[in-house]
């Protein structure tokens, strides 16, 4: 009897350490086991470093609210009361308009007494780059037809270019009238419309988007506020010509 009940408790013991041993390793707490949740992310960021933008900007606004924005902003100098079709503006800067998700576009009627133009455009995802290199190149050929021409220089060198998530957009209003008695005051009025801009641009995206409007030869291009890591601040105070 005393065999049997040995035996029985042996294979018992037996039938326990092999089930012990099917099972899987219990993780420990060793932190080379464990994966943060911002290495995590890492992991699954695809994002090109190379591009100008980041994917997480950005904005969910539609491209009108965006542009009606900015026309509240600049107020009665908005002069951009002209819409752009869909086969001027791919004409114009040679956009391939079937990687173009939404648009908005307006300019001035009256191009003879300014150059104002608003296009924001909302693109398929790696083609930020190229218009902005198209408005870019657009930009160059006004600056280049205006030079002689200071007081409509001053508005066309403020010119913002920026991308900022899926929308790129090309910016020149403000400073309307430009009748003024010097270039000085000229530059008074339309600085600070830019500046109420910037103040807007800042509202929908968080910061003010990087401005690289350029010209070709120019290296460093015109920076606003580039987004970095740093949290956005409130733009600076401005004085309001009219008042």
């Amino acid at each position: 009897m005393k065999k049997f009940f040995v035996t029985a408790i042996s294979l018992m013991l037996v039938g326990m350490c092999v089930a012990c041993g099917s099972k899987e390793p219990a993780q420990t707490n060793n932190p080379q086991n464990q994966q943060t949740d911002t290495q995590k992310s890492d992991n699954n960021n695809t994002s090109n470093p190379d591009t100008k933008y980041k994917e997480e900007d950005g904005t969910d606004m539609s491209v009108i609210d965006i542009e009606a924005s900015i026309n509240a902003a600049i107020g009665a100098r908005y002069a951009c009361n002209k819409n752009i079709d869909n086969a001027e503006l791919a004409k114009r800067f040679s956009l391939d308009m079937s990687k173009v998700k939404e648009f908005v576009a307006k300019e001035s009627s009256d191009k003879s007494a300014n150059y104002d133009m608003v296009v924001i455009l909302r693109v398929e995802n790696g083609y930020q780059d190229t218009v902005a290199d198209a408005f870019n190149k657009y930009h160059e050929n006004i600056i280049n037809s205006i030079t002689e021409y200071n007081f409509y220089a001053v508005k066309i060198k403020e010119t913002r270019i920026f991308i900022c998530g899926d929308i790129v957009a090309y910016i020149v209003v403000g400073g309307t009238d430009l009748n003024f008695a010097s270039i000085d005051e000229a530059e008074i009025f339309v600085r600070n419309d830019y500046k109420n801009l910037d103040d807007k641009l800042w509202e929908i995206f968080g910061y003010v988007p990087q401005n690289i409007a350029s010209v070709t030869g120019n290296d460093e291009p015109d920076v606003t506020n580039e987004p970095d890591d740093e949290p956005p601040t409130e733009p600076d105070e401005y004085v309001d010509p009219d008042l």
